[in-house]
């Protein structure tokens, strides 16, 4: 869990509602910090699951000031199938929230 003062933790927030559907004996990357990878590469104007991954290793440095990334990054295929099990509804709705 992240402290509030850390400033993706208030990003995190929004998000902790997600249901993660994924199989949790086979979960290696955080729910949260994969979303905060893909949201913050987003905004720095990445388009696809590659370019998260290629943006999340060069920021790495920056990004484990505030996340832990025990496995490190997660490879641009391994983006695809955890937000693929993602209720596109309440994924909406987490970003709507945290956009108002």
């Amino acid at each position: 869990m992240l402290p509030t003062s850390v400033p993706m933790g208030n990003i995190l927030h929004y998000f902790s509602a997600l249901v993660d559907n994924r199989m949790h004996q086979k979960v290696k990357y955080d729910l949260g910090e994969v979303i905060s990878l893909a949201i913050c590469a987003v905004i720095g104007g990445v388009d696809n699951w590659e370019g998260i991954e290629m943006f999340s290793h060069a920021k790495i440095d920056w990004f484990k000031g505030f996340l832990v990334l025990e496995n490190g990054i997660p490879s641009d295929q391994t983006f695809t199938p955890i937000f693929s099990a993602l209720d596109p509804t309440q994924f909406h709705d987490s970003i709507l929230s945290w956009f108002a």
